[in-house]
């Protein structure tokens, strides 16, 4: 297929009726021009296609796609099939952007293979800025950790980068449709082992929005957070040879083994408190837990303190529970 425009935007669409005309307008409105916006409606029930049919018929730059409703990793991956730009970007339907975001993504993508920009979490009037710090460097793993560290985690997000069409068509990169949470990041890592220049930009003009169902957090089995933590440091295990550095990979490893260990500890007192009357999954959560003990341990990058602070939290909900129960007899 021709690259015939700078920049191609993927946009997913299932059931955002109330923000997708708000967020085509944004995009329509931009300063930078040689772009194509590529709607993908996702099994809609609501109108949301039929909002997407007027603005095809408005803007030729516009190309809209219908399928039945397979998930945002399957949508992007539509997208990515049929993207005509020489740079990708993405943004959610129900968010929105400044003026200037892809002038700003544009003026930064020469010398680079990957763009990441800041954005602006938006809740009603609420804005708060998450903006990294403007650099440009080939230390690749370096710039990682520093994004992995910051608040808002930038470098988790998908719709805040800029991407180079060649290396996704030549690595034949794809989002994993099979995890239930997570893809940007993995999507990220993959594309990142092939990059040789990273530029950070201080722009913060995605917003964001937080709606209710946003702040629901849904929660995942630990089985299922196991899995997709094995395949973020699977990719990061490659970053690592490719780039002939560990530190992102051993700063990630440890941070996914905390919060594997913390997250067993509330569920096992979860499961405690019906008094163990699944006693296979108990058992199954004790197995978990001790596996996720001796890899902390192994890990050369963690601290003493927290290879005993986790089995000390853990522990402490069960001696708090004996005391209890002593003084009542």
């Amino acid at each position: 297929m021709n690259l015939s425009v700078d920049i191609s935007i993927i946009t997913p669409v299932y059931n955002t009726e109330p923000y997708l005309a708000e967020c085509i307008e944004s995009i329509l409105d931009q300063t930078f021009t040689d772009f194509e916006l590529l709607l993908i409606d996702d099994g809609s029930q609501d109108h949301s296609w039929e909002i997407c049919e007027h603005y095809a018929k408005t803007d030729s730059r516009i190309r809209i796609f219908r399928q039945a409703n397979s998930g945002v990793s399957a949508t992007r991956n539509k997208g990515l099939t049929e993207a005509r730009g020489r740079r990708i970007t993405f943004i959610d339907s129900d968010d929105r952007i400044g003026r200037n975001w892809l002038q700003s993504f544009h003026d930064n993508m020469e010398e680079s293979d990957f763009v990441v920009q800041g954005y602006t979490r938006w809740e009603k009037e609420k804005k708060e800025r998450i903006c990294p710090y403007p650099r440009k460097s080939d230390q690749i793993t370096e710039l990682l950790v520093i994004l992995e560290k910051m608040q808002g985690t930038p470098i988790r997000l998908v719709w805040n980068k800029l991407f180079d069409n060649r290396l996704i068509r030549e690595h034949n990169l794809r989002f994993n449709e099979k995890v239930p949470y997570g893809e940007d990041f993995l999507f990220t890592l993959q594309y990142i082992s092939y990059c040789h220049q990273i530029c950070i930009s201080d722009c913060c003009s995605y917003y964001y929005r937080i709606l209710p169902s946003s702040l629901a957090r849904k929660e995942y089995p630990l089985q299922k957070k196991s899995q997709y933590f094995s395949l973020i440091l699977d990719a990061a295990s490659k970053l690592k040879q490719l780039h002939s550095s560990n530190k992102f990979y051993n700063f990630l490893r440890k941070r996914f083994y905390q919060n594997l260990i913390t997250d067993t500890f509330f569920y096992r007192v979860s499961v405690s408190e019906i008094d163990y009357k699944n006693l296979k999954e108990a058992i199954r959560i004790n197995r978990h837990f001790q596996s996720m003990k001796k890899g902390l341990w192994k890990l050369p990058s963690a601290s003493i303190y927290n290879k005993i602070k986790h089995p000390i939290f853990f522990y402490f909900h069960f001696v708090v529970k004996a005391l209890h129960k002593l003084r009542l007899t």
